[in-house]
C-alpha cells in the first residue's frame, strides 16, 4: 500500500479534517454510519493502491457513503457510466480505500438555496485543494 497522498497534502497545508477512517470493514462501517447520520458535508475517498482520490458532497453523508459499501449500488452507478469512483471501488474493493470526512455543514437545510450553494462551494474548494484524480 502507498502512503496517503491526501494526508500529505493536508499536513503540508495545515488543513484540518473532521475524521479519517483507514480501514473500512464491517465494524468501521457501523461507526461511519453513526458518525455521519443526518450530517451534510464534504468527504474524500482515497485509493490506497494508487493514491487516486475522489472528493464529493452530500446532504446526508451516511446515505451517500452507504452507496460505496454496496456492490449493487456501485454496479448501478457504473452502468450509468458516470462514476469513476464506483468503477474503482468495484475493481479494487472498498477495503483498499480510506475515507476522510473533510468538513461538515451544521444545520444544513436542503430547502435553502444558499445552503445548497454553500455545500457546492465547499466541495469546489476541496477539489481545488486536493486535486483528486477521480473527479
Amino acid at each position: 500500500m502507498v502512503f496517503s497522498n491526501i494526508m500529505a497534502i493536508l499536513k503540508a497545508n495545515g488543513f484540518n479534517i473532521v475524521k479519517m477512517y483507514e480501514v473500512i470493514d464491517a465494524e468501521v462501517r457501523r461507526i461511519i454510519y453513526s458518525d455521519t447520520k443526518n450530517i451534510a458535508g464534504i468527504y474524500c475517498s482515497e485509493n490506497k493502491l494508487n493514491n487516486r482520490a475522489y472528493v464529493g458532497r452530500a446532504i446526508n453523508l451516511c446515505l451517500r457513503l452507504t452507496c460505496y459499501f454496496r456492490p449493487s449500488k456501485l454496479k448501478w452507478a457504473e452502468e450509468r457510466g458516470n462514476s469513476i469512483i464506483a468503477r474503482s471501488i468495484l475493481k479494487h474493493g472498498i477495503g483498499n480505500f480510506r475515507l476522510f470526512i473533510l468538513e461538515v455543514v451544521p444545520n444544513y437545510n436542503d430547502a435553502s438555496l444558499s445552503d445548497r450553494e454553500h455545500l457546492s462551494y465547499l466541495e469546489g474548494l476541496w477539489v481545488g485543494r486536493l486535486k483528486p484524480a477521480y473527479n
